[in-house]
Parts: C-alpha cells; sequence; structure tokens
C-alpha cells in the first residue's frame, strides 16, 4: 500500500499543476472513487450482518454498528479515533486515508509551490517519507488493521514522498535504465531477503519502490515494461478488484462452511483450498472487469462531462 500512496502523490502533482481548481478536483475525485466503493461497501453489509449475527467479529468481520455504517458510507472511518469505527469493507481503510489527503494533504502541498524554499521542502518530504516508510512497515506493520494513526501516518508519508519526486523530476535522469535496475534490484532482493528473515528491515523495499516510480517517469525500459497491455488492463481494474475481492471471498468462506462435509468428501482440504481459490480469483477478475466497464468509466465520463470544466492541456494529462 506504501507503492499506492507513493503513485497516488505523483499522479496528484503531475494531473493538477497549479493553480488547482478545486471544485473540479474534488469532483473528479469522488467520480473517481465513490461508485465502487460504495457498490462494494453495499455488497459485503449483508455477508457481515449474517457473520455478526453467528457470533463471528474480526478484522474481516468487523462489529456492523450505525455510527460505523455512516462513517464508511462517507469515507472517514480512519480519520478519528471512535471506538467502533472500522472499515466494513477491510480494503476500503486505505480509501478513507486517501480521502484524507485529498481534503487535508493535498491543497497544503499544493500552496507549497509557493515557498522560495520548496525545493528543498521536497527533499525532506522524500527522506521522511522513506525513513517514516520504513519504520512503519517494520515495526508497526501488523498493527495497522488496529491503531487508527497509522494508516494515516502511512499516508502522508507516501503521498509526501511521491509529491515530493513529481515536484523535483524538473530534469531528465542521467542514467534512467541504471535508476530502474536497481529499483527492481533492492525491490527483488528485499523480497528474497523478507522470505529468510521475515521480520527484517523493509528499507531497500521502500527505497527500491521510491525509484522505480522515479525511474518509470522516464521514457525508457522500466516505462515501456509497465506499458504493456496486459499490466494497463491490470491497472484499469486494480481499483474494483482490490475492493470486490473481500466480499467475494467473504461469500465462498460462508460457502465453504455451509458445505464443506459434502466437499471434503469428495476432494479433499488441500483440493477444496485449490477449488475454492480458482473460483475466487476467477470471480473477482470478472466482477472487477465488469464493474470497471459498466459502473467505473460511465460515472466518470457522466461526471466529467456534467461537472467538470475542460482546462488547457487537461485531455493531454488525462482525467485521473
Amino acid at each position: 500500500m506504501f507503492l499506492f500512496f507513493i503513485l497516488s502523490g505523483y499522479v496528484m502533482s503531475y494531473v493538477y499543476p497549479s493553480p488547482v481548481c478545486w471544485r473540479d478536483f474534488f469532483t473528479a475525485r469522488l467520480a473517481r472513487l465513490l461508485p465502487v466503493y460504495e457498490v462494494t461497501l453495499l455488497a459485503v453489509l449483508p455477508v457481515l450482518l449474517w457473520s455478526q449475527h453467528e457470533g463471528r467479529t474480526s478484522v474481516y468481520h468487523p462489529p456492523i454498528t450505525a455510527g460505523n455504517v455512516a462513517a464508511n458510507i462517507f469515507m472517514i472511518q480512519q480519520w478519528l479515533p471512535m471506538k467502533g469505527w472500522y472499515s466494513i469493507n477491510h480494503p476500503a481503510w486505505s480509501l478513507s486515508v486517501e480521502a484524507f489527503l485529498y481534503v487535508v494533504m493535498f491543497p497544503v502541498l499544493i500552496l507549497s509551490r509557493r515557498f522560495v524554499g520548496r525545493r528543498g521542502l521536497y527533499m525532506a518530504l522524500v527522506a521522511w517519507g522513506v525513513g517514516g516508510g520504513t519504520l512503519l512497515y517494520s515495526g508497526h506493520f501488523y498493527l495497522l488493521d488496529h491503531c487508527w494513526y497509522l494508516p494515516l501516518l502511512v499516508g502522508l508519508a507516501g503521498f509526501g514522498t511521491g509529491f515530493g519526486l513529481e515536484n523535483l523530476s524538473g530534469r531528465p535522469l542521467q542514467y534512467p535504465r541504471f535508476v530502474a535496475g536497481l529499483a527492481l534490484a533492492l525491490i527483488g532482493g528485499s523480497l528474497l531477503y523478507r522470505v529468510v528473515v521475515p521480520d527484517g528491515t523493509r528499507l531497500f523495499l521502500v527505497m527500491g519502490l521510491v525509484l522505480l516510480v522515479v525511474a518509470s517517469a522516464e521514457r525508457g525500459w522500466a516505462y515501456r515494461l509497465l506499458a504493456r497491455p496486459a499490466l494497463l488492463y491490470l491497472g484499469d481494474i486494480s481499483y474494483s478488484l482490490y475492493l470486490s475481492h473481500v466480499p467475494i471471498e467473504l461469500f465462498f468462506a460462508a460457502l465453504r462452511e455451509r458445505a464443506e462435509g459434502l466437499v471434503h468428501a469428495r476432494w479433499g482440504r488441500m483440493g477444496l483450498h485449490f477449488v475454492e481459490l480458482g473460483l475466487i480469483l476467477g470471480c473477482s477478475f470478472a466482477v472487477a472487469t465488469l464493474s470497471y466497464r459498466y459502473l467505473e468509466v460511465p460515472f466518470r465520463r457522466l461526471i466529467r462531462d456534467r461537472f467538470v470544466r475542460p482546462e488547457p492541456g487537461a485531455q493531454a494529462r488525462g482525467f485521473a
């Protein structure tokens, strides 16, 4: 998720150069986030209410209260230390943090472009993001679901890093291929290290992610790799895939509990696991594809055409 916040800060800074029309900004952001968010929230509520009725509560089965439902509808469940506030659809915690960044941090960062010493500020943001991201992920990764302030700190560190990188990247990299190769080496080496030492530092992983974002901004092989049609398609449906996979997983978990005796006798425990995994993956990709085509894109076009005023250069930057 740290990479998601870095990319978000980078893209927002690129798409919205100063001055920003805040009416168009917030309209575009709502059009991007809300349709799929609200639909998946409605989809997961019946399953969680049934689980609560059965006496099961966990990160994936949080207690359902009227206040918590209202907080989730307005996407503010991660903003305040309110008892009983959780993301009903578990992945939605990052969207609540993202909404907080749009409302609170992004306007402040836009104002920072007027500062005389802004380059030093952006360097400090990147350094703080790398250090803060490493500290949070190394020491508190498993607490992100239980402490209201840790997700906000992760979002602030990543978003500030991405914003700072975009505003510092005025001149082309001298060695983009080397930077991209170093990024992949750091990410790959860090992942292998994590297999051997599960509780080891995530410093090199965070540094690799930051360097990968910087290298991808250049039109080199890293950019061409990430611009492959399959990866672009995955990027298009990733938002719907991210939000819909938990409701689908909970649905199949409920089915498994009802039919585990019959299915287990036929396929065995391992066979049941692979069958369930295949069904979850297949349904998740199918739902994400349909959601992107018939929910995300139509709503974004509708909002853009009716409420967002066209700006010079907006077509070139795209409707992020």
